[in-house]
């Protein structure tokens, strides 16, 4: 009998000092409220109790603001663009006979044997790039198939150069954008250049995602 009265004892003990924790921890617990309010108060209290710096204003004082100028540098961006060896393929005139070949040779390695654009015929096209071109049409087919070339230049030679990214936007348009006004200055003339520049237009509109000057072609 005794034996039991003090394990009753005991137990009665054990039960009443769990009480007390439960009851204490109740009532130091902070009180969170519904939403990002509540994430934020138990970041703030796991570092009151592990005697720890605020996370939060940690992380706050680290934000960048979105109108950082590291976020708008345009500046740094132009100047490296004018540095990069391969800044001539921004240039609104066409490259020289040398470059000029490579750009070409570029649209005939990538571009030509994709789907239907193998209506360029190579050698005739090649020819007539030696004895000069002698009109807008023909014109208005070279600015378009160095521009389509000078992009697979760039992704062929700089693969792994961090300035690649806006050299790769920039480089063509200017040439594409002189294709289309040859190919628009005389809109009610048809020739076979000046509907091949025409579906090259397309083409390269659509790789860079610009739907209005698709639908305006």
């Amino acid at each position: 009998m005794e034996a039991e009265e003090e394990a009753q004892e005991q137990e009665g003990n054990a039960t009443e000092r769990y009480e007390t924790t439960v009851t204490e921890v109740a009532q130091t617990a902070p009180v969170l409220s519904d939403g990002d309010d509540s994430e934020e108060a138990s970041l703030e209290c796991s570092d009151q109790v592990h005697d720890k710096p605020p996370i939060l204003s940690d992380a706050r004082s680290m934000a960048v603001p979105a109108s950082s100028p590291s976020l708008r540098d345009s500046d740094s961006k132009v100047a490296l663009l004018a540095s990069h060896p391969l800044a001539w393929l921004v240039s609104p005139s066409l490259p020289t006979s040398s470059n000029l070949r490579r750009v070409v040779e570029q649209y005939f390695a990538n571009v030509r044997p994709l789907r239907c654009f193998a209506f360029v015929h190579k050698p005739s096209f090649m020819r007539q790039l030696d004895s000069g071109l002698s009109s807008d049409d023909e014109s208005a087919l070279l600015h378009i198939i160095c521009a389509h070339g000078a992009k697979f230049l760039v992704l062929s030679e700089v693969q792994e150069d961090h300035g690649a990214s806006p050299l790769l936007q920039a480089i063509g348009n200017g040439w594409a954008k002189r294709a289309e006004y040859l190919m628009l200055a005389n809109f009610g003339k048809i020739s076979v250049q000046r509907l091949m520049t025409a579906i090259l237009l397309h083409d390269f509109h659509f790789r860079l995602g610009d739907s209005v000057s698709m639908v305006k072609l």
